[in-house]
């Protein structure tokens, strides 16, 4: 079985999610079970956060 972050995307591939996320620190409630199988949709991967960017601003 493999559980996977909702805050970072980490995938740990064990029976239980770990404690506490190794990568960001989050707690065991933010893991969800993930199986191979499952289709990620890719609306779900995209943060709306970013529509306020201004395309002629510098981003380098």
């Amino acid at each position: 079985m493999q559980w996977v972050c909702d805050i970072c995307g980490y995938v740990h591939d064990e029976e239980e999610p770990p404690d506490n996320c190794p990568v960001c620190g989050a707690p065991k409630s933010k893991f969800s079970e993930w199986s191979e199988d499952e289709d990620i949709n890719d609306d779900e991967l995209l943060d709306d956060e970013d529509d306020d960017v201004d395309e002629d601003e510098d981003r380098y």
